[in-house]
């Protein structure tokens, strides 16, 4: 009998480095969004600015943007950190200060002034580059 036997015992190796590169990629897009958010935030005091952070299954900037918002104003109401992601696929970008979402969507009295949904839709082609790369 004549046979050929192929197999490919690199397989789980390969799964792993293409979830820690999906994962990095998922990591560097939420900081990308932060800093862009930050940087598109309308400035009064500095305490929106301030405030961004990112939260991923490794740890949250919460703790230095509280610092930071309060420092540009002790008066601003901070809402309480976001719970850390679950897995490593997944990274949230939020606002610390309380009045961020009326900023974002406006009021009756206030046009809105949107500046982290600009942000992530900055980040929406490179994201999708990146994850396509990791299939290529």
């Amino acid at each position: 009998m004549l046979a050929i036997r192929l197999t490919c015992d690199r397989l789980g190796e390969l799964a792993e480095q293409m979830h820690d590169k999906a994962s990095e990629a998922v990591r560097a897009t939420a900081f990308a969004i932060q800093d862009r958010a930050q940087a598109l935030a309308p400035v009064d005091t500095g305490a929106l600015r301030n405030s961004h952070y990112a939260a991923t299954r490794q740890g949250s900037g919460y703790g230095d943007a509280a610092q930071a918002a309060a420092r540009a104003n002790p008066e601003v109401p901070l809402l309480p950190e976001v719970s850390a992601p679950r897995d490593d696929m997944t990274a949230i970008v939020a606002v610390g200060a309380e009045y961020g979402m009326h900023v974002e969507y406006g009021t009756k009295r206030q046009p809105p002034r949107p500046y982290l949904t600009p942000a992530a839709e900055s980040m929406r082609d490179e994201f999708t580059q990146a994850m396509t790369r990791l299939l290529a």
